[in-house]
């Protein structure tokens, strides 16, 4: 979980599956989610993010429900809609992949992905 820095709110970032298949046929989906301190989703707050993939995986997509943004799918940064956005991870291999998602005013949220 990632704690806003300026005001009381949080960033999280949870998986669909902790482990998938290391094959290109195979993905994992990372919602991305703002917060205030009780847990509920912020849907007035926006936040540019950044997500970054490491290890053998790729962010295969990025985007929110946000009709208006002109951030590309196959970009690494977008901004949240309602509060949210999504991260689509494909594997290259087997081993860890750790997905680490950033935003200004936001300490960093990191995700472990296992890719057998």
């Amino acid at each position: 979980m990632f704690v806003c820095i300026e005001d009381s709110c949080q960033s999280r970032a949870a998986t669909d599956r902790t482990a998938i298949t290391a094959s290109s046929d195979d993905l994992a989906y990372v919602s991305i989610t703002l917060a205030d301190a009780d847990g509920t989703v912020s849907v007035a707050d926006q936040a540019t993010l950044t997500v970054a993939a490491s290890g053998p995986g790729v962010l295969a997509g990025l985007c929110s429900d946000d009709p208006k943004s002109t951030s590309p799918f196959t970009g690494t940064t977008c901004p949240t809609f309602d509060g949210r956005a999504l991260a689509v991870i494909r594997p290259t291999g087997p081993g860890r992949i750790d997905v680490t998602v950033t935003a200004h005013g936001y300490e960093n949220v990191a995700i472990e992905i296992s890719a057998v």
